[in-house]
């Protein structure tokens, strides 16, 4: 089990690729968790870290190539190898991070409830947890 860039370094040295995660979509996911108290004492900070965010994917979208070329160092990776790892990603523009974080029943909500089940089982947890405490404060730094 492993991810970029190191996954391409074994595929290009003969490795095969059994399972990936675009055979189970919405699965796994990363986001971005600050304290309540960093939230409340540096609301500035975390504003200003989305807003990074932001202007780095739409970026990305708008330049791939000069994006490629500045971010590829940093993975470790040409700026070839970048470009091709980016293929295999799914990044959400607004109204997927709309559908994730919004809603009755976000979807970020469904894939917490669906891992804490395995978790669960696997007894990795030992009781059941409130999942809707992950979306706390969410609408609120979203809206600013």
């Amino acid at each position: 089990m492993t991810f970029e860039p190191v996954r391409s370094k074994l595929v290009s040295e003969g490795a095969g690729v059994l399972f990936d995660s675009s055979r189970i979509p919405g699965e796994i996911v990363d986001i971005l968790v600050v304290r309540d108290s960093v939230l409340r004492d540096r609301p500035g900070d975390v504003r200003a870290l989305i807003s990074g965010w932001e202007q780095a994917v739409q970026h990305l979208r708008r330049d791939p190539t000069d994006a490629a070329r500045r971010m590829a160092t940093r993975e470790q990776m040409t700026p070839e190898e970048f470009a091709a790892a980016q293929e295999l990603l799914e990044i959400p523009d607004a109204e997927g991070e709309d559908a994730f974080f919004d809603g009755e029943h976000p979807a970020l909500l469904t894939t917490a409830e669906s891992l804490q089940q395995v978790m669960l089982r696997q007894r990795l947890l030992d009781k059941h947890v409130d999942a809707t405490l992950l979306l706390e404060g969410v609408a609120e730094v979203r809206s600013k």
